[in-house]
């Protein structure tokens, strides 16, 4: 039997990859539903610093009472806390299960609940109006209300927070 023996070299290689960009007429990507005609040429990055009016459907009213909320910016819509809790409460509701809940367990969300909804079951929470976060009163209740945003479910999927949200994300991702 020969064996052969190959050199190996101790130099280490790199290996480069170079990317192709294409020009942004070869994208088909687009938000053209959720944001308005004016604002379509935008990148993901320019848009979540731009005023809630920005995202369609959301006209001089909405966003005057969205600001008094402290939604001004699709960025502030993106990260609004109570939408982020509503969407955990959301999330996590089909997972629980009734009346099971053993002595020990540590789970709550005291600080994200006024005291009178802290023992409420996740999925009892999400029919209970958005003031049942601590934080939000009874005035924020009726300018959610005229946002169509009745209860802590609605809150967790409105939709111009998931819109928020989802270009916020989307501006991580871009070169």
């Amino acid at each position: 039997m020969i064996l052969r023996l190959q050199a190996v070299s101790r130099i280490p290689t790199f290996r480069t990859s170079f990317r192709c960009f294409s020009s942004a007429a070869d994208h088909q990507l687009n938000i053209n539903f959720a944001i308005i005609k004016a604002e379509e040429g935008k990148s993901f990055s320019e848009l979540k610093d731009h005023p809630v009016l920005t995202l369609q459907g959301i006209g001089p009213k909405h966003s005057e009472e969205l600001e008094q909320l402290g939604m001004k910016t699709i960025q502030q819509m993106a990260d609004y806390k109570f939408y982020h809790l509503s969407k955990a409460i959301a999330t996590l509701a089909p997972t629980e299960e009734t009346g099971n809940r053993i002595e020990t367990s540590q789970l709550n969300l005291n600080r994200g609940l006024i005291k009178e909804f802290e023992p409420y079951a996740l999925q009892d929470l999400l029919e209970q109006p958005v003031h049942a976060l601590q934080g939000l009163t009874p005035k924020a209740g009726e300018r959610f209300a005229s946002l169509g945003v009745k209860n802590v479910g609605d809150l967790a999927n409105f939709k111009y927070c998931r819109w928020a949200e989802a270009i916020v994300t989307a501006a991580k991702f871009e070169e």
